[in-house]
């Protein structure tokens, strides 16, 4: 991997429009959690070279969706959700078929409580629900992997409903 890194750092260095080897750099920099680098590259990507692709929008995503884990709630992540958001669904407009746009949305919306707009966290579980429900449908998917961030989603969705069924019975 160190080696990769520094062949597509070289490639960009001896031809800074190589617009691929800035491509694989940023996947490198997000499998190695360098989010603010791989946030840099795909925005270069999608504004200077015009990439609008669901793979490359959905990359940029990831990079938001990673460098928001940095900030605690509110503010600055706030900030990156919702471009992690906006680009997860631009991706999905471009290629709707396109299925790690939508398990990212999964993602997205399962991990970030409080989600910014939503304050009913039932309703942000249905919502990455639905975003896994798209990806299941999708060319490619994997099933195991749907599965397991299944089970993660209705676990959450049971116990905010006892939770809540318990403030219920002690407030009558």
């Amino acid at each position: 991997p160190d080696r990769a890194e520094l062949a597509y750092q070289k490639a960009v260095g001896l031809d800074p429009n190589h617009a691929s080897a800035m491509v694989n750099l940023g996947v490198h920099y997000l499998q190695n959690g360098r989010y603010d680098d791989a946030e840099q590259l795909f925005e270069r990507l999608t504004t200077q070279f015009k990439r609008t692709d669901a793979v490359t929008l959905t990359s940029l995503g990831a990079a938001y969706r990673g460098h928001s884990a940095d900030f605690p709630p509110g503010g600055q992540r706030d900030s990156y959700v919702v471009k992690a958001d906006g680009a997860f669904k631009r991706a999905t407009k471009v290629n709707s078929n396109y299925g790690p746009a939508y398990y990212n949305l999964g993602l997205l919306y399962l991990e970030n409580d409080p989600f910014p707009g939503i304050a009913d966290p039932l309703v942000r579980l249905n919502a990455a629900k639905g975003w896994f429900d798209q990806y299941k449908n999708m060319p490619g998917v994997d099933i195991k992997l749907y599965d397991d961030r299944m089970k993660d989603v209705t676990k959450l969705i049971k116990r905010i409903e006892k939770q809540n069924k318990k403030k219920k019975s002690s407030n009558p």
